[in-house]
Order: C-alpha cells, then structure tokens, then sequence
C-alpha cells in the first residue's frame, strides 16, 4: 500500500475518541529510531542529526581555494573528510525526509481545529506533544469508554445479520478491557 494509500485508510484526529488509533497510526508509520526521536511520552534516546558541515579546501591547507591548490597530505585528509561528509549529509537527508513525510502525514490526518494548535516552528515531537496533551483520554476517560463498550458489546444481536459486526466489536471491546486490566473482563 503506497503512502497515499494508506493515509486515506488512517484515523482523522478529532477528539479523544480517535486518539489511540490515530497515536497508533502514526507510531506504525514510521520507523523505530526515528520515531525514539520524537515520541512524545519519553526521551529521546540521542539528539536528532546535525546537519554536517562540508569541508573546505582552506580547512586542511591555508589560503587553498581550490583541490589542485592541496599537498598530497593535504588532498589524501581532505578526500577522507570528504567521504565522511557523504555519509554524514546522507543520514542526515534521510532522517530530516522521514521527518518530513511524518509531518505531512499528521497535518492530512488531523481536523483543522487540531491544525490550529500546531505551528510551523515547533518539531515534530512538539506536535505530538501538543496533540497528545489536548485530544489524549485520560485514564478515567478511557476506563470509562471502555465500559460502555463492554456493556454494549455483551448485549447479543437482535438479528443475524448483524453477528459479524457484533462479534468485531464484542472482540475490541474484550481487547481493550483486557489492555486497560478492566475487573469485568478480566474476571
């Protein structure tokens, strides 16, 4: 499934009803160390790249303006030095890439009022910070819901046509009683 794809399928954020799938969303979108970077509930593990610098000529021989104007010595440090700025400016495009596509991925999967809440100069993790502390149910909000899910969900269908969808949901709601330790399930 293509990105395009898969945020038509994803969970619109719009109240804390649509958090733990939408957080869910999120989180499997991108990859594991990325997203230790900017989880909003814990620390990050290191700091998000730095953008490399790229080495000068005058950085390993004075008043050198051009490679022909190096030593051998010169050239042989400045070839190494050289290497590793590759290497460095490519992880750093790569991560600042994944953290592109997760931005735009959150901005088309949240309602503009959630949009609203969001500005262009804070990171990533800010946003999911933001997000998190607006829309994300409390712990009696969701042992709530979940109770009325449960009450809901063990009541039987009045017809059989509806026993698919009965049972999808008497089996999310005995998931989410079992994740939240609820005693009526777990009893």
């Amino acid at each position: 499934m293509d990105s395009t794809a898969a945020i038509a399928n994803s969970t619109i954020l719009r109240t804390s009803d649509d958090w733990k799938q939408w957080y869910s969303d999120q989180r499997s979108a991108v990859e594991p160390e990325i997203w230790e970077l900017i989880d909003p509930e814990a620390e990050p593990t290191r700091a998000l790249a730095d953008k490399p610098e790229k080495p000068s000529f005058r950085d390993f021989q004075q008043n050198a303006t051009t490679y022909a104007d190096l030593s051998a010595s010169s050239k042989r440090d400045y070839d190494t030095a050289r290497k590793y700025y590759e290497a460095d400016i490519k992880e750093y495009r790569n991560e600042q890439s994944k953290l592109a596509n997760l931005r735009g991925r959150i901005r088309q999967t949240i309602s503009e009022s959630k949009k609203a809440q969001l500005s262009d100069n804070q990171t990533t993790r800010e946003w999911l910070q933001t997000l998190m502390t607006s829309t994300k149910p409390t712990e009696h909000q969701s042992m709530i819901a979940g109770k009325t899910r449960y009450s809901t969900a063990i009541q039987p269908p009045r017809t059989v046509t509806k026993i698919t969808t009965w049972l999808v949901e008497w089996e999310t709601a005995m998931a989410e009683g079992i994740e939240s330790q609820s005693p009526r399930v777990s009893s």
